[in-house]
């Protein structure tokens, strides 16, 4: 029986814990460094731009139909 090269397995598979933690400390800390960055002023900016794209998909279910009778936004 051949040793599978763990790189090949999925990340999803049982003893990947490891791994994950090492993904998600590295994203943790590429949004802190992006979030120093921001100014005062840009964090308005992307504030807005994601409430505006948050609305647009919003509106684009309620038009699909994909909103039960029982919901009472709709």
């Amino acid at each position: 029986m051949s040793m599978v090269d763990k790189s090949s397995q999925p990340l999803f598979q049982t003893g990947r814990e490891k791994e994950w933690a090492q993904i998600n400390r590295s994203d943790a800390e590429q949004e802190a460094e992006f979030a120093a960055s921001l100014s005062t002023s840009d964090r308005l900016e992307l504030g807005q731009r994601l409430s505006d794209q948050a609305f647009e998909l919003m509106n684009a279910v309620r038009a699909g139909g994909h909103v039960t009778a029982r919901d009472p936004r709709s």
